[in-house]
């Protein structure tokens, strides 16, 4: 009986080899791999498959390696593009043996180095370095992996030249943070800086206007509005303490567009334990399309309300895009100013007695048909932080993918690349809200405890009356 225990046990244990040895093949054999880290580091995104899939004209990526040294996020990412469409290929070329392949680029003046990665179609080619495929924060405590952005771009640029033009006014002290140009160029756009002294140029698909310190004037509203009418988009961001900028807020206000002098707050709906870094809330809309599938935060931080009153006569329409919670608060600028004088810092951090409450509108976007067929846009958000470096990098919130998405409705010329957000390497911060803060404290420390506490008891009196 025990021999016949023991001849079971080694056939089962035998078994179990097998079957590993089977699935170990079986996973060589179909590329059989799972990616179970925590932002999909190793995988391609549904947009690269839909644009990868949808190729017209064939693709050729050659990854300069040596056959025993490569990367893994990059190997591995580059056998996802050849599983979604056979219209990809990917060779693999050492530079130690391949050498006709090598003096063939050199004499076309290609730049190749290790871990080079050259896209080409028939008739264009695009290069990659080491390099480009990872970006840093400005703190350099995060790395991030771009390679699918950076591919996926580089696959439609070699397959349709075209790029949107993404144009930078200038001349007024607006903004220009470097991390949201590293996103423009990641996600395939091109950038030009503009003065207006003459006519803005009509490839400009979208003019961004980040926070203003002086006024436009007469002859600069002229040039916008003729941009606008002849089909431009504008992305207005307002500074939250810049409030004498009298023509410009004028001009946007015939757009239906106006600014309160105030500071909305949420206690409850914010990041980082500050009031003033808001959670925002998606009205239905075309640039919310993708949060509908997609549950992120966006944070818009030191923000002055828009005005409900859309109901306008500028032949205009205007829509809400985000706002607050109904439990936030507005406080006048001249309270805030007030406490600043008082050297009294912190007063955001709880309600003042003058504060208003209920949801306010913290952007919004107006369109206007012209006679001549073409549709002038206006986005614009009372935030001048919300673009900023230390929120457009932190990937546990979505301002930078909110950020491509308000440039995909106001691009209307032609049909653009979709942009794939870079990846974070390493552990990710988890971003979570005040309230969810207080929830976990109240479960953890008081509810889940006496829980047991009372279970105990429960138990121990049980056993004493048995």
């Amino acid at each position: 009986m025990k021999n016949r225990k023991s001849i079971y046990i080694i056939l089962l244990l035998i078994l179990i080899v097998i079957i590993n040895i089977f699935f170990q093949k079986l996973g060589k054999i179909i590329n059989l791999k799972f990616d179970f880290t925590t932002n999909s580091l190793y995988s391609i995104s549904e947009e690269t498959v839909n644009i990868v899939s949808k190729l017209d004209n064939s693709v050729t990526i050659f990854y300069i390696k040596p056959t025993d040294n490569d990367i893994t996020e990059i190997s591995r990412l580059l056998t996802e593009y050849s599983k979604v469409s056979d219209k990809i290929t990917v060779k693999y070329i050492n530079p130690a043996t391949d050498f006709l392949f090598i003096d063939k680029y050199e004499l076309l003046d290609v730049p190749i180095k290790l871990n080079s990665i050259i896209v080409e179609s028939e008739t264009n080619r695009y290069v990659l370095q080491l390099e480009d495929m990872y970006n840093f924060s400005t703190d350099g405590t995060k790395v991030l992996f771009s390679g699918e952005s950076k591919l996926t771009n580089a696959i439609v640029n070699v397959s349709n030249p075209n790029k949107s033009i993404i144009g930078y006014a200038q001349g007024h002290g607006e903004d220009s943070p470097s991390i949201l140009t590293a996103l423009l160029l990641e996600s395939g756009y091109t950038t030009s800086s503009l003065i207006f002294n003459k006519p803005i140029p009509e490839d400009i698909d979208v003019l961004l206007i980040l926070s203003p310190k002086s006024d436009y004037t007469d002859h600069e509203i002229k040039i916008l509005d003729e941009y606008l009418s002849k089909g431009g988009s504008i992305v207005f961001f307002k500074h939250t303490f810049s409030d004498n900028l009298v023509k410009l807020y004028s001009y946007l206000s015939e757009w239906g567009i106006k600014f309160n002098e105030d500071l909305v707050l949420d206690y409850n709906n914010n990041i980082l334990d500050n009031s003033s870094y808001v959670i925002s809330q998606f009205y239905q809309h075309e640039i919310n399309n993708y949060f509908k599938n997609n549950s992120y935060y966006v944070v818009v931080p030191s923000a002055n309300s828009i005005s409900k009153d859309f109901s306008n006569n500028t032949n205009s329409d205007v829509l809400p895009v985000l706002s607050s919670s109904d439990n936030a608060y507005s406080r006048s600028q001249q309270d805030i100013y007030k406490d600043f004088d008082n050297q009294i810092y912190s007063s955001t951090q709880v309600p003042n007695a003058n504060d208003e409450k209920g949801s306010f509108v913290l952007a919004a976007t107006s369109s206007r048909n012209y006679n001549n067929g073409k549709i002038g846009k206006i986005f614009a958000c009372g935030s001048h932080r919300m673009y900023y470096d230390n929120l457009l990098g932190l990937n546990s919130v979505a301002n930078s993918r909110f950020f491509i998405e308000i440039l995909k409705w106001g691009i209307q010329s032609k049909q653009d690349s979709l942009p794939i957000l870079g990846k974070e390497i390493g552990s990710m911060p988890i971003t979570v809200s005040t309230v969810q803060i207080n929830l976990l404290t109240f479960l953890l420390v008081f509810a889940i405890p006496i829980c047991i506490l009372l279970y105990g008891v429960i138990n121990n009196y049980k056993r004493r009356q048995l």
